[in-house]
């Protein structure tokens, strides 16, 4: 049996990590455990309750109504960030939304929450899922600087995927003894766990950093995000194909609970089917990005890993109109659900490496939030005036989704070109200031065989230029080439292939490094 210290050890080794900072790390990994448990005890809970009383006719209304409020939300926050500090917004946050869950527990039970009033909750459930994940990642980003980040972000990103499958599986779990009511106390008492972790983080490691190192770590105010997208073609189709997958993933999830609320009636098996199947598409979406993710991004390319998403759920609409049946429902939304957090996630990420740094990092929060919630605005309004407004059936939604789809495919196309066109650009910009007067348009598969002949390159600064992009990618099919360039003659270009090689793992190297 390992003893205490030999587990402490045996972490160390397998995820990196360094003693002093295990601590601190540990914490912040049961941080995110709790806030994804708490939302995945509360999300299908709030679901079945509303489905219930409201049936899924009112489900458009609040995709509306969590559009609206998300994007004023987003203003008045920023708002409040230049006035109060961090530590005190995430705090009262965290109080609130206790608050908030006790609140929500004592209504359901003494029967107050019921009618209009149920979309409160609902509006609520889905601003805390955004918030509270997005306060947690700020604060962790403060604790590490971004070779530490880089390092352990994974390990961190482990108790999240463990919350979401802890969560929806003890929700069908606690449903069978409690009433589903008595959920929002447990949540309650589960997100009251991270308050002294928070406090404890904020003032043994945030509180230590002085002036310079707070700025080094934070987003500085810049050009608008929109601004900036509007500017960048290439950004524009990938906020575009976002917003489509959204809106997709919005109809289908009507779909999906229209089709459970009918035909599972009692608020607590609704709950625990909803909570069941929550945690099983994270356990799903989890085996994809381990064992196949790399394997289909490597195999077909950036271009062909984004078609899988939008292909699964056209044959799964198909089917669905074919056989109206909750198992084909939940077989989409199982398609949706595991390959939009696994390869297109991957192929999207791979997709930005032409995009500098510092114009990724300002836009992605717009591109998260702004868009996430103008796409669900509109599905909402969709389903308003075409579903609820002409009595259409709920399976009339699928001809929706692949006209939708159709429009989703042709914009994989045209981002496809420009990717390339960006990508090749990378290779003009080192080298020459002058423009390029025609820009070749290459087969998306040798983008791969592109970066491994820049870093072939004899241009010293074109290699450097690609060693700085393959650091953000991290991708293990760019090893062998990384790992030539430690015998390099520039000494710039050997200190950044050691720090990508740092992040690989095709083969253990530390001996070679300590020869060097």
């Amino acid at each position: 049996m390992l003893s205490f210290k030999s587990l402490k050890l045996l972490i160390l080794k397998v995820f990196d990590l360094k003693e002093e900072e295990l601590h601190h790390t540990l914490l912040l990994q049961l941080n995110i455990f709790l806030i994804i448990t708490t939302l995945l005890v509360v999300k299908p809970t709030i679901n079945s309750l509303f489905l219930s009383e409201l049936t899924s006719d009112a489900l458009p209304l609040g995709f509306v109504l969590t559009a609206i409020v998300a994007v004023l939300g987003s203003y008045f926050y920023s708002n409040m960030l230049e006035r109060m500090a961090l530590n005190v917004i995430v705090q009262r946050t965290l109080i609130t939304s206790i608050l908030s869950l006790i609140i929500f527990g004592v209504a359901f039970t003494l029967d107050f929450a019921n009618g209009y009033w149920l979309y409160i909750p609902y509006v609520w459930v889905a601003i805390f899922g955004l918030l509270s994940a997005s306060q947690f990642w700020i604060l962790a980003n403060l604790v590490y600087n971004a070779r530490e980040a880089k390092r352990v972000f994974g390990f961190i990103g482990a108790g999240a995927i463990a919350g979401g499958i802890f969560g929806g599986y003890l929700t069908s779990i606690l449903t069978r003894f409690l009433d589903t009511n008595y959920l929002f106390f447990v949540a309650a008492f589960l997100l009251l766990g991270c308050l002294p972790i928070t406090r404890y983080i904020w003032h043994h490691h945030v509180d230590l950093l002085n002036t310079f190192q707070v700025s080094k770590r934070s987003s500085p105010k810049a050009e608008s995000p929109l601004r900036l997208i509007r500017k960048s073609k290439l950004l524009s189709l990938i906020a575009i194909v976002i917003g489509i997958s959204v809106l997709i993933a919005k109809l289908v999830d009507y779909q999906y609970s229209d089709f459970a609320s009918r035909l599972i009636q009692d608020p607590e098996e609704l709950a625990s089917f909803f909570g069941f199947w929550f945690s099983t598409l994270s356990v799903i979406s989890l085996l994809i990005q381990l064992f196949l993710t790399q394997r289909l991004v490597g195999t077909f390319g950036v271009g062909t890993s984004l078609i899988w998403l939008p292909t699964g759920i056209l044959l799964g609409s198909f089917l669905l109109i074919i056989i109206p049946q909750l198992w084909v429902i939940v077989l989409i939304k199982v398609i949706d659900g595991s390959l939009k957090q696994s390869v297109n996630k991957a192929a999207t990420e791979l997709l930005s490496i032409p995009i500098p740094i510092d114009i990724k990092k300002k836009t992605k929060t717009f591109s998260d939030v702004v868009v996430d919630s103008i796409a669900t605005g509109l599905a909402g309004f969709i389903l308003i005036f075409l579903i609820n407004g002409l009595d259409l059936p709920a399976v009339s939604i699928s001809l929706i989704i692949i006209l939708l789809i159709c429009g989703w495919l042709y914009v994989i196309y045209k981002l496809r070109i420009e990717y390339i066109i960006a990508f090749k650009a990378l290779f003009t910009i080192t080298d020459s200031k002058k423009p390029k007067e025609v820009k070749e348009e290459i087969h998306i598969t040798s983008i791969i065989s592109t970066v491994i002949q820049a870093l072939k390159s004899n241009s010293e600064n074109k290699v450097i230029h690609m060693l700085n992009k393959t650091l953000e990618v991290k991708d293990e099919r760019f090893f062998f080439s990384i790992k030539d360039l430690i015998k390099h003659e520039s000494a710039k270009v050997r200190a950044l292939a050691i720090e990508n090689l740092y992040f690989l793992q095709t083969e253990n190297l530390s001996t070679q490094m300590e020869i060097m």
